[in-house]
């Protein structure tokens, strides 16, 4: 009963949407922001190609792509940026920090008696001066997870567009869906956000994609078109929301700072700042216009990461197995400094470790049980093929710790599961473990 009265209110609101026939008048401002997080470049570059083919004028949008991290392991997102907006003179900047690990007073310790005390990080300064004034802007920050880097888009944004558009880094737009966007939230003031249609692009790669298919077209073809007949969509989803700027920027501190026990949050970020709008007495939408093969209206293809990214944030307490296998390396060679493990011979480090050698067969099980594809993640990140030498740098590989955070659910069976290192594939000019 519950699914049929929310399909009948779906269906209802659909007609009501479809046969209004908005039109945009293409006067407002737009900071279309990406959250990039280690990102495959297959799924990067086709998000960057599609936000680039967005058919909404240029001198009126503004592209902000911040990097969850700022090592050498993330300047290939910010290449990547550069070479697909090389002919809108992009800015790129890489910040030592971002807004909320600044301390002044280590900054004047470091600096000495000869330096000034700074109580505002000049870096800060200069990334949003160089958002508020080029019009594509890549920013590469110190780690922090998808909260902060939306929170850096938000407020070097400020009040210099009317629109902020959010957008995930594995998203594929169609070129009418920031147009479509702005229909709703111009056809009614009370209107403070909305977000339209997300749909599994690979649906055919995996059992996993398959069902997460279905999933996603429930969510927003049944449940969250009832809700915008009651203007009240619970979700203006991430990969996909466009709110007013003006009512962001007066719950942005209080959204960032959620706790929950008090414990910040890192997850429900999209959830939360839709809640937000709605306690502020504003209406959430989601646009009816879907229609990719056409051309008319909009629809967001989302790429199904392996990695689950979204279910990491809620498990991050199982990458402590990542930190053992460091560790258990750094014991095996008799080296006290993190940087200083090195094993000069593969299979002299295997007999030295077989509790290290153990727990990386364990967790390279996790993908091989569920049919992943390991080429889906950069070489450098692959579980299965590093060498034991390289074992300390695991914890510096921030994409193979997301994996485990997405999958530690199931860790617990597949730790009894045994599954040697010999069944994995493996690269050419790598020893065999």
């Amino acid at each position: 009963l519950h699914v049929l009265s929310q399909s009948l209110f779906a269906f209802i609101e659909h007609r009501r949407m479809r046969a209004q026939r908005k039109t945009c008048s293409y006067t407002k401002t737009i900071g279309f922001t990406i959250s990039a997080y280690q990102e495959h470049p297959v799924y990067l570059r086709e998000c960057l190609q599609s936000v680039n083919m967005l058919k909404y004028p240029s001198n009126l949008l503004r592209i902000v792509m911040v990097v969850d991290g700022n090592s050498e392991d993330d300047q290939y997102m910010m290449e990547m940026f550069k070479e697909i907006f090389a002919d809108q003179d992009p800015g790129c900047y890489v910040w030592q920090n971002n807004y909320h690990t600044w301390d002044p007073n280590v900054q004047h310790n470091a600096a000495g008696d000869a330096g000034l005390r700074l109580e505002v990080d000049p870096q800060r300064l200069d990334v949003e001066e160089l958002i508020r004034t080029k019009r594509c802007v890549c920013i590469m920050q110190k780690w922090g997870g998808k909260r902060e880097v939306m929170y850096t888009a938000f407020k070097a944004l400020g009040s210099s567009v009317d629109y902020i558009q959010v957008c995930d880094s594995d998203t594929k737009l169609d070129p009418l869906a920031t147009v479509e966007l702005c229909k709703v939230l111009e056809s009614n003031p009370k209107y403070g956000a909305v977000g339209g249609d997300v749909m599994i692009l690979n649906l055919k790669d995996s059992y996993i994609s398959f069902l997460s298919s279905l999933r996603y077209w429930m969510a927003f073809n049944i449940e969250r078109s009832c809700q915008s007949f009651f203007d009240c969509v619970s979700c203006i989803s991430g990969p996909l929301g466009l709110y007013r700027n003006d009512l962001l920027q007066q719950f942005l501190e209080s959204w960032y700072n959620q706790t929950f026990l008090g414990t910040h949050c890192t997850f429900g970020d999209d959830r939360h700042l839709t809640n937000r709008m709605l306690s502020m007495g504003y209406s959430t939408k989601k646009s009816a216009q879907t229609g990719l093969v056409k051309g008319q209206g909009y629809m967001v293809n989302r790429l199904v990461d392996p990695v689950c990214a979204k279910a990491g944030e809620s498990c991050r307490e199982a990458g402590h197995i990542i930190d053992t296998i460091d560790w258990e390396a750094k014991q095996a060679e008799g080296a006290t400094d993190a940087g200083a493990a090195k094993a000069e011979n593969a299979e002299a480090m295997a007999k030295k470790a077989p509790d290290c050698h153990s727990s990386l067969s364990r967790l390279a099980a996790v993908p091989w049980a569920l049919g992943l594809d390991w080429n889906l993640f950069p070489p450098e990140c692959n579980l299965v093929t590093f060498p034991p030498s390289a074992w300390p740098n695991l914890q510096k590989c921030r994409r193979a710790r997301e994996m485990i955070h997405s999958l530690a659910s199931l860790l617990t069976y597949l730790s009894s599961v045994d599954a040697p290192a010999c069944t994995f594939p493996m690269r050419q000019n790598t020893e065999h473990f």
